[in-house]
Parts: C-alpha cells; sequence; structure tokens
C-alpha cells in the first residue's frame, strides 16, 4: 500500500491533468486499482517461479520429492491478486478523490544535498520544511 500511496503522491500532476480533461473518479480509480493488481499478479508470478526453482534445488540437494501443483500456482496466484486489490484500494479511492485544482498546482521540488562524507542524497521539499530549512526557489 506505502508504494500506491507514493505513486498517487508522485503522479498528483496528472491526476489533475486527467481530470481537467475529464476523466471521472471511477475512470481514476479503475487506473490505480489495475495498476496495483497488474503489480501485485507480477509479483505472484515471480514469487512462484522463484518458489519453484527452490523447490526443484531441494528436489536435487536433499533427495527430497517435491511438486509444484497447477492448484498451488492458481491459489498463489489468487491470493497476490486479492492482496493488491486490496492494498490498492485506498490509494485509488485517494487519487479519485482529488480536486484538480489542487493536483495541478502540487509542485515537487528535489533538492539533492551533498553530505560531509560526499554522498549525494535527494531530499524533497516537504522533508527540507519539516526540518525547518526554508527553500526560495531561484
Amino acid at each position: 500500500m506505502n508504494i500506491m500511496l507514493v505513486s498517487v503522491t508522485e503522479r498528483m500532476r496528472e491526476i489533475g491533468l486527467r481530470k481537467a480533461v475529464g476523466a471521472r473518479r471511477r475512470d481514476i480509480l479503475v487506473q490505480f486499482l489495475m495498476e496495483a493488481v497488474v503489480m501485485a499478479f507480477a509479483g505472484g508470478v515471480l514469487g512462484i517461479g522463484f518458489g519453484a526453482l527452490g523447490a526443484q534445488a531441494v528436489a536435487a540437494l536433499a533427495d527430497i520429492r517435491t511438486a509444484v501443483t497447477l492448484q498451488a500456482v492458481l491459489l498463489a496466484t489468487s491470493v497476490s491478486v486479492v492482496v493488491g486489490m486490496a492494498s490498492g484500494l485506498y490509494p485509488a479511492w485517494r487519487a479519485s478523490r482529488l480536486n484538480p485544482i489542487e493536483a495541478l498546482r502540487y509542485v515537487t521540488c528535489q533538492v539533492t544535498v551533498t553530505l560531509s562524507c560526499g554522498y549525494r542524497s535527494p531530499v524533497s521539499r516537504r522533508a527540507m520544511t519539516r526540518r525547518g530549512i526554508s527553500l526560495v526557489p531561484s
């Protein structure tokens, strides 16, 4: 869910633009729900693949009989899709409820801070203001 909330925040201008040109709440909701389901499905497929490889490795190394059945694959895929829908529901709802004017006004500012050790770290405007550092746009 965290990744989807970050996605909504990062894409706020896109959402505002889509709503300004006529996208309905339902369109935005479906878009974000589909993204969550696709990401969860892809993760589920990768997990099934790694699980099958792990089962083969265990079977070869420990001389234990393992099997990856169609039922297990379907169950794992179904669970990953349901979890994706559940975790994407709130971010999708939040994205669909955005005011297009506020969303278009939203500006992200990325500042790169160089630490004393030489490490460069990107820091958002929100994080800088939370720490009491004011940024003056140039």
